[in-house]
């Protein structure tokens, strides 16, 4: 689903979210007979990858799922005692600013205060949150710079 969010497939992050869920159930069935083996689910490994999905969809009519889905992967991080990285609240910001670039009629502000103080909750700063970005989007004048 990344590569399809990355290509411009509508509809990536919300179908990787209902693998999430699917997971989700089985890994909270209370069934001994289903043969899940809970401790093999790969739920800590797949909030980034949902995130990364969310970063990538880049379309107008999946911009407002994608940022919802990435809020609630936020939540679920936090739900589940995983500390979200200064990556994940970057890949959030990215997900907030797909949005308003396509509906710059929502409340710009509100929206992006609420992705700083949920990394401020976690001891990550705005600099943090946004360093890697604006790295990136620098001019380069004859020197390398590691991303």
């Amino acid at each position: 689903w990344l590569t399809a969010a990355k290509a411009g497939r509508s509809g990536a992050a919300e179908c990787a979210f209902r693998l999430l869920e699917m997971v989700e159930a089985q890994a909270s069935s209370d069934d001994p007979f289903s043969g899940v083996n809970r401790s093999m689910l790969p739920l800590p490994r797949m909030y980034p990858l949902m995130m990364s999905i969310c970063a990538s969809t880049h379309e107008k009519q999946d911009a407002s799922r994608a940022m919802a889905i990435a809020f609630k992967i936020c939540d679920k991080m936090v739900h589940d005692n995983i500390k979200p990285s200064p990556v994940i609240f970057e890949m959030l910001y990215i997900c907030v600013r797909n949005f308003l670039d396509r509906h710059p009629e929502e409340e710009r502000q509100g929206l992006l205060r609420d992705v700083f103080e949920r990394a401020g909750k976690h001891g990550i700063t705005r600099g943090e949150v946004m360093g890697r970005r604006k790295q990136l989007l620098r001019p380069k004048k004859g020197y390398y710079i590691p991303a």
